[in-house]
C-alpha cells in the first residue's frame, strides 16, 4: 500500500485547528482504526530545528473520515515545495504541466472546464506514447537477440480503402520469433504486451496507483486494480478439451460473409497491440461442449449486478419535483471500444483464440471479447468505478470556492453513461467535466468515445429508451 497523504486544512481538523496549522498542509494517515474520524501527521514543509516542536508535529490530529476521503493525495505530488500550494482535487490535475493523479487542483489554475480536461487527456496521451514506443523497442530487441529479422514498415490502412488485410510482417516476424525461441503462449503474450517483473500490466493506459485511494469505499475497488496490475484472471474448468483436433470445424459462415470487417477489426488490434496474430497450420475451432464459455466456471465468476434502467427515470422526476421550475437536461456519454481496455492475463489470454483459415493465422484476442461470459461482469466493474467516481463529486469538490454541495448524478449500462442534471449554473458542464475525468482515471487517454456524446437537451434516446423531461 502506497503512503497515505491527505490536503489537511485548517476548518478539517476536529475540536479547532492546532496552532502549527495556519494554512494547507499535507499530512500522513497515522490512524485509520476509527470508524468515523482519521488520525493524521501533519508534514511541514519546514520543520523547526527545535526539539520540542519537532514534538510537536508528531501529534496526530483528527479530522472527520468524510472529510479525509475528499482530500487524499497522490504520494507522489509529495514535494519540499509543494505543501501549501494545491488545493482539493478533480480527479486529475494538472501542474507543471505534468499531470498529477490526485484531489488537488492548483490554487491559481482557474475554474475546470471541458478546455482543461481536453488538455488533460493530451498529456496524458503523450505520457503513454511514450510507454508504448519503449514497448516496441522491448519487441525489436527480442527479435534481434533471437537472430530474426524485424518486420518492415507495414502498409497503411486508410479508413476509406476497400479491402483491408492483417499486417503480414508483423506476424512473420512474431511467428519467427515463437519457432526460434520455443516460446510458449503465455511468454508469447507476455513479450508482445511488455510485462516484466517491475511492470506486470498488460494495458499501459491503466495504471492502479491512484485508484487505490480514489476508489475507497467502491465495493469492487479490489478486483479494478487486480485486473490493471496483472489482467483478468479465470479459473477454467479442467476436463475439457480447449483444442482443435475432435473435428474440422470451420468458424461462423459470417466469419467469411463479413470478412472485410472482421479483418480490419483484426489489423485495428494488431496496429493497437490488442491483437496478437501468429502464422498456423492447424485450427484451433471448439466442438460443441468444449468452447470457452463452457470451459468457464461461473463459481469463479462475481454475480452480474446492475441498476434498473429506471434510474434515471427516478432521477428526473426527483428533480422536478423539488425545483419544479428547473430545466431537467440528459447527455449521454460513451466508453470508446470499451471491452479492448480490460486484458486477461496472459494464461487466460491464451484461451481467447480463432484462425483465419484463408490468411493462416492463429489470431489471439488480448482484449476480453464480446462475447465471452465474463467479460460483462468485470467491465461491469470499471464502468461502474466510473459511476462511483461522477456521483462522488459536487460542483464545490470540483471548483473550490462553489457552495453547491449536491452530489452530481451518473448512470451506467455496460459502456454506456446517461447524466440528468438540473439545468443550474454551471452543473451540467461540471457533470460532464467530472464524467470524462472519471472515463481518463479509470480507463486511460483513449476511453472517450467523442463521437457517442450527445449534447446536452430536455430529450434524449439511451438505451433504447427516448426520455423527454418537458412532459
Amino acid at each position: 500500500m502506497a503512503q497515505q497523504l491527505l490536503l489537511l486544512l485548517p476548518e478539517d481538523v476536529l475540536d479547532g485547528p492546532p496552532a502549527r496549522l495556519l494554512g494547507p498542509e499535507y499530512a500522513e494517515i497515522v490512524d485509520d482504526s476509527v470508524a468515523e474520524r482519521v488520525g493524521a501527521r501533519v508534514l511541514l514543509a519546514n520543520p523547526p530545528d527545535d526539539e520540542e516542536a519537532e514534538q510537536a508535529a508528531e501529534v496526530s490530529e483528527w479530522a472527520s473520515r468524510s472529510r479525509v476521503n475528499l482530500c487524499r493525495v497522490w504520494a507522489g505530488e509529495l514535494t519540499p515545495a509543494a505543501p501549501g500550494r494545491l488545493l482539493r482535487p478533480p480527479v486529475f490535475a494538472l501542474v507543471d504541466d505534468r499531470p498529477i493523479y490526485g484531489e488537488a487542483s492548483s490554487r491559481s489554475s482557474g475554474q475546470l472546464s471541458l478546455a482543461r480536461v481536453q488538455g488533460i487527456q493530451e498529456l496524458l496521451h503523450r505520457t503513454l506514447l511514450q510507454e508504448e514506443r519503449t514497448l516496441r523497442a522491448g519487441r525489436l530487441m527480442a527479435s534481434i537477440a533471437a537472430g530474426v529479422e524485424p518486420p518492415a514498415t507495414p502498409d497503411a490502412h486508410p479508413a476509406t480503402q476497400q479491402h483491408y488485410r492483417l499486417d503480414g510482417e508483423a506476424q512473420r516476424s512474431l511467428s519467427e520469433l515463437v519457432r526460434r525461441t520455443h516460446l510458449s503462449p503465455e511468454y508469447t503474450i507476455r513479450l508482445w504486451l511488455g510485462q516484466t517483473l517491475t511492470d506486470n500490466r498488460p494495458n499501459k493506459a491503466l495504471n492502479s496507483d491512484h485508484l487505490e485511494w480514489l476508489l475507497m469505499g467502491y465495493e469492487l475497488q479490489d478486483l479494478v486494480l487486480e485486473t490493471i496490475r496483472s489482467g483478468v484472471q479465470h479459473a477454467f474448468r479442467p476436463g475439457l478439451c480447449l483444442t482443435g483436433g475432435v473435428a474440422d470445424k470451420d468458424n461462423h459462415k459470417s466469419a467469411l460473409a463479413m470478412e472485410n470487417a472482421l479483418l480490419r477489426s483484426i489489423r485495428e488490434g494488431q496496429d493497437s497491440g490488442a491483437s496478437l496474430v501468429l502464422d498456423a497450420d492447424h485450427d484451433l475451432s471448439f466442438p460443441r461442449g468444449s468452447s470457452v464459455n463452457d470451459a468457464s466456471d461461473p463459481d469463479d465468476l462475481l454475480p452480474l449486478t446492475y441498476e434498473h434502467v429506471g434510474e434515471h427515470a427516478r432521477r428526473i422526476e426527483s428533480i422536478k419535483s423539488n425545483k419544479s421550475r428547473v430545466r431537467v437536461k440528459l447527455k449521454r456519454g460513451d466508453v470508446k471500444t470499451a471491452f479492448r481496455h480490460l486484458h486477461g492475463h496472459p494464461r487466460v489470454c491464451a484461451r481467447f483464440a480463432g484462425f483465419l483459415r484463408r490468411q493462416g493465422a492463429v489470431v489471439i484476442n488480448l482484449g476480453l471479447p464480446f462475447g465471452w461470459t465474463g467479460s460483462p461482469v468485470h467491465y461491469g466493474a470499471f464502468g461502474g468505478a466510473i459511476t462511483f467516481l461522477v456521483r462522488r463529486e459536487s460542483p464545490s469538490t470540483l471548483v473550490h470556492s462553489y457552495q453547491d454541495t449536491e452530489p452530481l448524478f451518473c448512470y451506467t449500462w455496460v459502456d454506456d453513461h446517461v447524466l440528468v442534471e438540473k439545468d443550474r449554473a454551471d452543473r451540467l458542464e461540471l457533470c460532464e467535466v467530472a464524467l470524462r475525468l472519471a472515463m481518463l482515471a479509470v480507463l486511460g487517454p483513449r476511453s472517450i468515445n467523442e463521437s457517442k456524446f450527445t449534447p446536452w437537451a430536455t430529450s434524449c434516446r439511451a438505451l433504447g429508451l427516448d426520455r423527454d423531461t418537458t412532459r
